[in-house]
């Protein structure tokens, strides 16, 4: 559904509106019976461990956000399997431990599994449900001793899961219409600083406009991305650079456009 009827300018969440659906016609409990198995009764979600997503072979779609490095480093650990898994976690739990300062964590990431799933238990009973980027989306007290228990046991609780689901939800369309609004305001102003195609490139814009009114497109936003494309033409650097040039004898080779010639252009 996602392929066939997405629109990148109004992005959906159709496994999230099926499951939507069927709480609201079915109730809470038999949505998350129909979606995540009969173990949801016993408060368990074994869903993605028993599921036969990959069974011809297919890979689930990777996290979203994930560009260039990190895209490349989850498909080779998809890929190359437990070796490669293993030496990125020895080095994920080194860079929580030594640069981050997160022992418990990073203990937790470079453990074996059954040492891993106990650690992980103890860090959410007692700090809570947090993402990767450190938010919080379940406080300690809203995870009683049977999440915990299973938990240590190495099985997702599934008001962890459904916790986790929804906060996936968010990110994963939260950074949709980000992306597509930065593609939006780079190429307005790249049409802009050009001088080509910037009717066609604001006719998006305003479409974009229309259908996501409250993430409107204004002239304040784009503006200052023409002030960068502009700098990045002339190659100008920036004031902080230019102070460490100068108190450290750097030479800076890049020239600095006049202040009358950058008003003149981002006038247009």
């Amino acid at each position: 559904l996602d392929t066939v009827l997405g629109d990148e300018d109004e992005p959906e969440d159709y496994r999230l509106m099926y499951e939507n659906w069927l709480q609201e016609n079915f109730g809470e409990t038999a949505a998350g019976v129909a979606t995540r198995g009969l173990p949801t009764l016993l408060g368990a979600d074994v869903s993605r461990r028993v599921g036969l997503a990959d069974i011809y072979g297919a890979q689930n779609e990777p996290p979203t956000g994930l560009h260039g490095r990190d895209l490349a480093a989850w498909w080779a650990a998809s890929q190359l399997g437990p070796v490669f898994s293993i030496g990125q976690s020895w080095t994920q739990g080194y860079d929580e431990i030594v640069n981050k300062g997160n022992y418990l964590k990073g203990l937790e990431v470079a453990s074996p599994k059954p040492l891993r799933d106990a650690l992980k238990a103890y860090r959410v009973a007692t700090e809570g449900l947090k993402t990767g980027a450190g938010k919080k989306i379940l406080d300690d007290e809203q995870i009683g001793p049977d999440e915990v228990v299973l938990l240590a046991l190495g099985f997702n609780a599934d008001e962890v899961a459904r916790a986790q689901t929804a906060e996936r939800s968010l990110s994963t369309i939260s950074t949709k219409i980000s992306e597509r609004r930065g593609r939006l305001i780079r190429d307005a102003a790249l049409a802009i600083v050009e001088g080509e195609n910037a009717e066609e490139a604001l006719a998006d814009v305003r479409q974009f406009n229309k259908r996501m009114p409250k993430f409107a497109i204004v002239g304040s936003d784009i503006r200052p991305a023409v002030g960068r494309i502009i700098k990045g033409e002339y190659g100008a650097t920036g004031v902080r650079e230019r102070t460490v040039a100068q108190q450290y004898g750097i030479p800076v080779y890049t020239k600095q456009p006049s202040r009358g010639s950058l008003t003149q252009l981002l006038g247009r």
